[in-house]
């Protein structure tokens, strides 16, 4: 839905309240109508003002706002106006009318309408849907006043007397005349016995069903506190260092007094880096600054919606079983996060590594308040500030990611045991059954297919050259070759080297594309490698290969007669003077 149709569902919104309001005073007269109805007449206008406010500000700002907040909206909208015209219909069926009374009337609108749509119902349930819209973090058009208004209709539609009382259960009247006892067998098994005396009569009402159901209490209560038992878990000897990235988080995501702007963060990277473990470390560091944090699968959108059940169980007073199943659980945490009364939270949406299957902005609570994290292995516009992550301290002449003390020297050592990179004993990630460092890779190389085919075939290449800083040297910049280089920095695989307008390969990354990605040797792009190599050099006197422009080459010289390479059963069958010139730069360069 575009900025324009939003506008317009609000709009028509307001016509319907308007008209209902109108309908109301025309028509009413001198019936008699239920306190509820009185009530929700009185505060139709508010519902009604709000919104007005709310439009003005949306075209006001309405070029600021993006595609997916619109969609965002677009659900809350459409609910808004079926419900707001259910109400209009309920006013005009209810006040006036020549054959029975206005309960049997509202009655047999309500049994048309369905169950749950009482008039006190629908203004509750129109007013949770303004006070989302009103609240989103890209709209933000209510005040403090207004919110206050709309939360008192809440609390008020909650505890209002119902507009039309119940119905009686029906039952069955037993007559009895005599002394002694007597059994009635009903409802196939149900026994009832009743001592009686002579002459006596009786009745007893027993409902066609026994079925007690327990209204559902989603309103705020107290906060949940530190909730992190769905998340994935590392011994925490194994979490060392991090200190300047977790500082980097907590100003960008510390809670913020009477501020009305949501703080996003989002952790990016490759797989295997640490992103869910130091999302995790940091709400452990500062849950005193939090009094709700919540940590939600986001892997996919069904077990993100898992996630949302869970949180329901921990922070509503649910008793009737099946609740945790419907589909607005979502929409009822959201709403509570959502509470005027709950500001201080912080969400950790991990693993949302492929946007495609959803938007995840959908399940950001719409308030402008609170703070969210947000794991993610590819690109993606998330909102918020984005914190590319460099992979973990696993060794430290590798890993050139952090500056560690001498005193944190042992400490490392014993990291680097435990997490050593080794392709024929690939090691397990403890906090992910079934996978290793190397396949959390895997997953980001196997979406580049879809995506971009040229980048994951240069990406394999890419091990038979060095790693560091001198890729632009030996391939040539063409519009292909940026693009799919875009792509590869994009998911992280590539790093941008600032300021020498070339790129580089990790270490670890560069050992699995050689061990993993080429397992079995591509000798075709084995050549081709020694083919851009050797070009650079063409025309030039081997005597000079020892000078300074041939420095850079000459790591690309010494990736190709690596042993793995070299030793490779189909390479020596090659002709092996194409070889000489390789190993002739390699010695030059060595003198």
């Amino acid at each position: 839905m575009s900025g324009l149709d939003v506008i317009s569902g609000t709009s028509a919104i307001i016509g319907i309240i308007d008209v209902s309001i109108t309908y109301y005073n025309d028509t009413r007269k001198d019936s008699k109508l239920s306190e509820s109805f009185e009530v929700v007449i009185k505060r139709l206008p508010i519902i009604r003002d709000t919104l007005q406010k709310c439009e003005t500000d949306l075209k006001r700002i309405q070029d600021d706002i993006p595609t997916d907040v619109w969609d965002a909206l677009e659900e809350i909208i459409n609910d808004c106006d079926d419900k707001a015209r259910k109400v209009r219909e309920i006013f005009e069926k209810v006040i006036t009318g020549e054959h029975d009374g206005w309960k049997k009337r509202y009655s047999k609108a309500i049994r048309r309408l369905g169950e749950g749509n009482k008039v006190e119902g629908l203004l509750l349930s129109i007013t949770q849907d303004v006070q989302l819209i009103v609240n989103h973090h890209a709209v933000q058009s209510a005040t403090p006043e207004e919110n206050a208004k709309l939360e008192e209709i809440i609390e008020e539609m909650k505890s209002i007397k119902p507009s039309v009382p119940e119905e009686e259960p029906g039952g069955i009247a037993f007559n009895n005349a005599g002394t002694g006892s007597q059994t009635n067998n009903v409802l196939g098994g149900v026994v009832i016995k009743r001592t009686t005396t002579l002459h006596s009569e009786f009745n007893i009402s027993i409902p066609p069903f026994i079925v007690i159901t327990q209204k559902q209490d989603f309103s705020y209560r107290e906060p949940a506190g530190l909730c992190l038992g769905g998340s994935p878990y590392i011994d925490s000897r194994l979490f060392i260092g991090r200190s300047s990235e977790l500082d980097k988080m907590h100003k960008i995501l510390k809670p913020r007094d009477a501020s009305r702007e949501q703080q996003r963060l989002v952790l990016s990277g490759m797989g295997g880096l640490g992103k869910t473990q130091l999302a995790i470390a940091y709400a452990k560091k500062h849950e005193h600054e939090y009094e709700s944090v919540f940590c939600l699968n986001a892997s996919s959108e069904t077990s993100l919606k898992d996630s949302f059940r869970s949180i329901a169980g921990l922070i509503f007073d649910i008793q009737e079983a099946g609740t945790l199943d419907c589909e607005d659980i979502p929409y009822q945490v959201l709403r509570w996060l959502s509470n005027a009364k709950n500001t201080q939270w912080l969400l950790i949406f991990d693993n949302y590594d492929d946007p495609r299957q959803f938007k995840i902005r959908n399940y950001y609570p719409p308030a402008s308040r609170g703070a969210i994290i947000v794991t993610a292995r590819g690109p993606a516009v998330l909102g918020g500030e984005e914190f590319a992550l460099g992979l973990l301290s696993t060794i430290a002449e590798s890993l050139e990611i952090f500056e560690i003390g001498l005193k944190e020297r042992p400490q490392n050592l014993e990291y680097e045991k435990r997490w050593n990179v080794n392709g024929k004993r690939q090691i397990k990630l403890p906090e992910y059954q079934d996978r290793t460092l190397y396949t959390t890779w895997d997953v980001s190389y196997s979406r580049l297919e879809d995506e971009d085919s040229d980048a994951k075939q240069l990406l394999k290449m890419f091990a038979y050259f060095d790693n560091q800083k001198r890729l632009r040297d030996v391939i040539a910049d063409h519009n292909n070759f940026a693009g799919a280089m875009r792509t590869l920095t994009d998911y992280h695989f590539v790093e941008v080297q600032e300021g020498t307008a070339s790129w580089s390969i990790h270490n670890c990354i560069h050992d699995w594309t050689l061990m993993i990605l080429n397992h079995d040797i591509d000798v075709q792009q084995y050549w081709y490698a020694f083919d851009c190599i050797a070009a650079t050099t063409h025309g030039h006197n081997l005597d000079s290969l020892e000078h300074l422009p041939f420095v850079r080459i000459a790591a690309h010289a010494k990736c190709l007669v690596q042993p793995q390479l070299w030793e490779n059963e189909l390479i020596p069958e090659i002709m092996h003077n194409r070889l000489d010139r390789a190993f002739y730069i390699c010695w030059r360069q060595s003198d």
